[in-house]
């Protein structure tokens, strides 16, 4: 209970415009539900409505690795802080929402047109570096019961063994997609890509 309520302390909200991109996303999986819709019973088509209105996204990893800057790569601005030197920048976990209507749709077998200006959220969960085992990951994918954790690596940066193991059997026990993504600058070197790849593949 009591990790629970320091991630509460910890978490911020910034709600941003959707960008086009999002927009593009949102118009595919709006054709996905509509197809779903006709071809299932309600019961299946209403839990499809509902899931698809709020989609969260955890980044992690060790600190100073670029987890931010991913971020704000897949925003398409700069909202999450960034900057220069050893230091840690994110020092507590900080939500970015992403608020926006499906668009309106022409079923593609029947042209006809949906306008129900559904609304949808998509929120991105920036976490603080993380420097040894720490159950606060955990405590974030337990309560917020994201789509997707993204760990982030580069190389030199650590790759703790009982966290990975951890995190990943988390997410498998809950069924969350997890992705792993190189960051930082590669200085076009492949080799350093695939040594991160080898690292976590062993």
């Amino acid at each position: 209970m009591a990790s629970e309520n320091n991630v509460k302390k910890r978490d911020r909200n910034k709600t941003i415009a959707v960008t086009s991109a999002v927009v593009i996303g949102a118009n595919n999986l709006r054709r996905s539900q509509i197809e779903c819709t006709n071809n299932n019973p309600s019961f299946v088509a209403n839990y499809v409505e509902n899931k698809l209105q709020e989609f969260t996204f955890i980044v992690c990893g060790a600190p100073r690795i670029g987890k931010s800057t991913l971020i704000n790569a897949i925003i398409g601005k700069k909202l999450a802080e960034t900057g220069p030197g050893p230091a840690p920048i994110t020092q507590e976990s900080t939500c970015y929402e992403l608020k926006g209507t499906f668009p309106e749709i022409t079923d593609r077998q029947t042209n006809e047109r949906y306008v129900d200006a559904q609304p949808f959220r998509i929120n991105i969960w920036d976490t603080k570096g993380i420097k040894t085992w720490d159950s606060s990951i955990i405590d974030i994918v337990r309560q917020k019961n994201p789509m997707c954790v993204i760990l982030c690596a580069s190389p030199g940066s650590f790759a703790n063994d009982k966290f990975i193991r951890g995190l990943i059997s988390e997410c498998v026990n809950f069924n969350i997609f997890i992705a792993l993504v190189c960051t930082n600058s590669w200085n076009g070197s492949d080799d350093k890509r695939k040594a991160v790849m080898q690292d976590f593949h062993d």
